[in-house]
């Protein structure tokens, strides 16, 4: 009885920990989309860690490209979808990803490797995006995003949910 009770209870943990298990070594956790707009060409080649609400997406011959307004992130890859935004940034992908599933309003994580400035569009206003080539990514479901916060709210006792 105790030891199915202990696997119930190691299973609904697990299930509230939720995050996108990344490999983590090497990352720059200092190189952040808003700030890789100052960052010199010796940031080139450092591994980050990025996340954000997908924009756009669009395939080419040999890779795909997101363009995504990035969020805070956490170390483990979870985002803070209620923080101020910190600009846009392009995602890039070798070979093809399906833009049905990497939507526009999609949250997604990602490691990668940070390649330097690309200049584009957003509208017909010039921007400068910074530029990262995944080597790992994760789509957020609504579900997962919200799974990893505690949801206390106060009135007449408490509900958590």
């Amino acid at each position: 009885m105790i030891r199915n009770a202990t696997i119930l209870l190691l299973l609904m943990l697990s299930a509230c920990a939720t995050s996108p298990g990344f490999r983590l070594e090497q990352i720059d956790y200092k190189l952040t989309p808003k700030n890789a707009l100052q960052a010199n060409e010796q940031a080139r080649g450092h591994q980050v860690l990025w996340a954000g609400t997908i924009l756009s997406s669009k395939n080419f011959t040999d890779h795909s490209r997101l363009e995504v307004l990035a969020y805070p992130v956490d170390k483990e890859g979870r985002i803070d979808s209620d923080a101020e935004p910190l600009g846009r940034f392009y995602a890039l992908h070798s070979g093809y990803l399906e833009t049905a599933e990497y939507g526009k309003n999609r949250w997604v994580s990602l490691t990668g490797t940070y390649m330097g400035l690309e200049g584009g569009k957003v509208g017909s206003a010039d921007y400068t995006f910074p530029v990262v080539n995944i080597d790992q990514i994760h789509l957020w479901t609504q579900d997962s995003l919200d799974s990893g916060s505690p949801k206390v709210h106060f009135g007449i006792g408490v509900l958590f949910h």
